[in-house]
């Protein structure tokens, strides 16, 4: 299949990124996923947990969401969640925004929901903070990164 069109500014963020320089230690501590990852066939729903579910896990579901589709990987999927739901910080979406994200705020109130679009044939990532014991929001099964 054909690959998602990335906006052209987050296509230039990505192809600014030096690969190399991710330390040996931090690839050895990845290399068991990418395998696990490579190995399972069934769907698999990646859920990156962190405390409050407003930087980092978000961060991390943003772009794996994105490699997935970009890669047409349909069988996975990206959430997030933490230990407490509080709000997708500012800073969080500051950073998507500036490697070329284009944030759109969907709803108000103490944990609003953003619209986070990255091509223009793609539908965006949906990013606000949740508790991983939330049923509604986070499937009942899952691979936790934290």
């Amino acid at each position: 299949m054909e690959k998602t069109s990335l906006y052209p500014s987050l296509a230039a963020y990505i192809g600014s990124l030096e690969p190399d320089t991710i330390s040996a230690e931090r690839c050895s501590v990845l290399a068991p996923i990418r395998t696990a990852l490579s190995l399972e066939k069934g769907a698999i729903t990646l859920n990156f947990i962190c405390t409050h579910n407003s930087r980092r896990s978000q961060m991390a579901q943003v772009w794996a969401h994105l490699w997935i589709c970009y890669f047409d990987q349909s069988k996975r999927k990206a959430v997030s969640s933490g230990t407490e739901a509080t709000a997708c910080h500012p800073h969080t979406l500051q950073a998507l925004q500036s490697a070329g994200f284009l944030v759109q705020k969907a709803s108000e109130g103490d944990n609003p929901v953003y619209w986070l679009y990255f091509a223009k044939d793609a539908p965006p990532i949906v990013c606000y903070s949740k508790c991983f014991v939330d049923k509604q929001h986070i499937p009942s099964e899952y691979w936790a990164l934290m």
